[in-house]
Order: C-alpha cells, then structure tokens, then sequence
C-alpha cells in the first residue's frame, strides 16, 4: 500500500487545462457492445409458488410475523 501512495503522490496536480491539451475522456467509445439491461433481466430465475411461500415464512420469522 505504501508503495502505491508514493507513486500516484509523485504526480502533479493538474488545476487546468490547455486548449491544446484535451482532457481524456473518460466515456469513450466501448470496443466492446453493451448488452441492453432487458438481456440481463431475462436470464434471472423467477421464483415458483412454492418458493415464494418458503421465502415470505422466512421474512416473517425474521420479523417477527407482523404483517403491516
């Protein structure tokens, strides 16, 4: 860890920026393609009946059985 403080405190702090010197942009284009959020929904499981049940006598014991 020590050896990693030295070296980024060794940097300069930059206050500005030079209309010659962009700054690097940090969204840039991905080379690799996003899947869209729906792709990664689809994959997870959806509980059955059953364990919803187990999972909601799980919760209630947890509480205390109070159903508000």
């Amino acid at each position: 860890m020590k050896s990693y403080m030295k070296t980024v405190s060794k940097h300069p702090k930059i206050t500005h920026f030079s209309p010659e010197k962009k700054p690097i942009r940090v969204f840039g284009e991905s080379s690799k393609k996003l899947r869209p959020i729906g792709t990664l929904a689809g994959k997870m499981s959806v509980p059955t009946e059953e364990e919803f049940s187990k999972y909601d006598l799980e919760i209630q014991a947890i509480f205390g059985g109070e159903d508000k």
